[in-house]
């Protein structure tokens, strides 16, 4: 009886994980260039709100075009993409690659000798254009989420890391010669030259820009203060962002938000730690981003959070002092008022008089000087 092997059965949100962080991925190859990527999803089992096929097209981390099968047209998330290439173009495209990747699904899990589960092929191809005019490539397909075949763009051919591809290897590098040539020829040459057109069409979507940086703290329970470095409005995705303790970097963050987007364009990221206040280091926040000269640095000012926080707690002393004494002196005041009245009027005083008579602070300054000092 064959082995039915694992069952990748993916929730939705696993799949569309999946699908949309591969783009993260890859930005790490792709410092300091603009990069054209697709990403390719098929399905063996669909179903429970996974659809068979999805697709999607990215220039740098921008997603300008998608296709589920479920809706089963192509949408355009970018006008200046649709300048470039026009509406309709994936329509045509989109069919015969979805017809492809059910077969080889079919294909793929003879090989593996599965017959149940679900199961997930992908693609990823594209290119990127550095800044100093070299171009690079990637084609990698997976099954199950672990690389099955790839095009090595060195050698000009391709590569099997699983026994499973072997067949597939040796037929597309000595028969099959025309998609040597064809996949070099689309990732050397079409590739680069649609990037260019999307770059030029998106200029103003895909410039870079200088990241923000905002540094805050808040007090621990424990007496420690959590100091936060969250930085923003940066383009394209990827950044560094640190804390320096005394010049050095420190090894490890209490907290690393990850990169996020904002709503218009561009992305942010926080990075918290925890410091002890009476210590006498030195804090810096460190941002890398290719839209900067160098590393920017932006350093924590202990002045700006401890000297409060001692006002608050000096002027809590003092305003107990200060009440008690002004209750001593009223007390005191009002024997003599009583006297004086007595000696004057002949009766008893009840109390009367305007409230604040005298530059005292009346019962409405005292209170908002008590919630000042509470929210200090």
């Amino acid at each position: 009886m064959a082995d039915k092997g694992p069952s990748r059965v993916l929730s939705l949100p696993s799949l569309w994980c999946i699908f949309f962080l591969g783009a993260a991925a890859i930005r790490g190859v792709c410092s300091g260039s603009h990069s054209l990527r697709y990403f390719y999803t098929g399905v063996s089992s669909p179903g429970h709100g996974i659809p068979e096929f999805m697709a999607a097209g990215y220039v740098d981390d921008q997603l300008f075009t998608f296709y589920n099968s479920s809706v089963g047209s192509v949408e355009s998330r970018a006008t200046w993409a649709e300048e470039a290439i026009g509406e309709h173009y994936w329509d045509a495209i989109i069919v015969g690659t979805q017809q492809r990747f059910h077969m080889d699904l079919r294909v793929l899990e003879d090989r593996y000798n599965h017959t149940g589960g679900s199961h997930t092929l992908q693609l990823l191809c594209g290119c990127e254009l550095h800044a100093d005019g070299s171009i690079g490539a990637f084609w990698q397909h997976s099954y199950d989420g672990e690389d099955f075949l790839g095009f090595d763009m060195n050698t000009f051919t391709y590569v099997a890391p699983v026994r499973q591809a072997a067949i597939t290897q040796r037929k597309w590098n000595s028969k099959e010669k025309v998609l040597l040539q064809r996949d070099r020829a689309y990732l050397r040459d079409i590739c680069i030259e649609w990037l260019r057109k999307y770059v030029e069409h998106g200029a103003e979507t895909l410039r870079k820009r200088e990241p923000w940086v905002h540094l805050s703290e808040r007090p621990t329970p424990d007496g420690g203060i959590h100091l936060s470095c969250q930085v923003y409005g940066f383009y394209p995705q990827e950044i560094s962002v640190g804390w320096l303790r005394n010049g050095a970097i420190l090894p490890k963050e209490m907290l690393a938000w990850g990169v996020v987007p904002s709503g218009n364009g561009t992305y942010q990221t926080r990075v918290v730690i925890e410091v002890d206040p009476s210590a006498s280091d030195q804090y810096e926040c460190a941002v890398k981003h290719e839209s900067l000269a160098g590393e920017l640095r932006v350093r924590w000012e202990p002045k700006a959070f401890l000297v409060p926080m001692v006002v608050a707690a000096v002027g809590a002393v003092l305003l107990a002092v200060a009440i008690a004494g002004i209750f001593l002196f009223l007390r005191r005041r009002r024997i003599g008022y009583k006297t004086a009245s007595t000696r004057e009027t002949g009766s008893e005083d009840t109390g009367g008089g305007e409230p604040g008579a005298g530059g005292y602070p009346n019962g409405a300054a005292l209170s908002s000087v008590l919630h000042d000092a509470e929210q200090t």
